[in-house]
């Protein structure tokens, strides 16, 4: 296991995520002092398609125009075959460079099975004064964007409650979609 890189403070998105990129890089740092103990099982690293700390680069494949604030966009990592997973709830980090700013945003990625041709897509609602969403709606097919995660906190027990409420509001749809997936399995 390689040693985890400590993150910037301008890696932190500020919107208290759970858990935060300073948590996920204890934990790591904690896991990377077992394993050069020798102790615990063997800690097997790089086989999800994207990391927690590293921004990994995906390009844009697919834009999908729902109405003229709605749009899917699918993203690919033209470099790795490692397939992108994530938990039912989590949700990724874009990083967003712009001439005066940058920032994180987080964003609920959402895969259809059918779709071999893209590894995560998400569904972005624009905001006219929206920094990030202005500039997730203006890219191009092919223009690289970077990403990291999954982030998240959330436990499905499976047959524990017999009936389940979900309410969401516009795009915060999106991160039911996987839950109510991992319901019906």
């Amino acid at each position: 296991m390689k040693p985890p890189v400590e993150p910037k403070a301008e890696d932190c998105c500020n919107s208290g995520c759970n858990p935060c990129i300073f948590d996920v890089y204890e934990k790591q740092l904690q896991l990377y002092h077992i394993s050069l103990r020798g102790e615990g099982e063997k800690l097997l690293e790089g086989e999800n398609g994207i990391s927690q700390l590293n921004y990994t680069t995906f390009v844009v494949t697919e834009k999908i125009i729902i109405c003229d604030s709605h749009v899917l966009i699918k993203f690919k990592n033209l470099e790795s075959h490692k397939k992108v997973t994530w938990s039912a709830g989590d949700h990724f980090l874009i990083k967003y460079y712009g001439e005066t700013k940058s920032c994180t945003k987080a964003y609920t990625p959402l895969h259809f099975d059918k779709d071999k041709d893209s590894d995560f897509i998400i569904l972005l609602k624009r905001y006219i004064n929206g920094l990030v969403s202005n500039f997730l709606y203006a890219l191009e097919i092919g223009t690289p964007t970077l990403w990291r995660g999954p982030y998240g906190s959330f436990k499905l027990f499976p047959n524990k409650y017999k009936r389940m409420f979900m309410i969401a509001q516009g795009t915060g749809i999106a991160t039911f979609i996987k839950i109510i997936e991992d319901v019906l399995k």
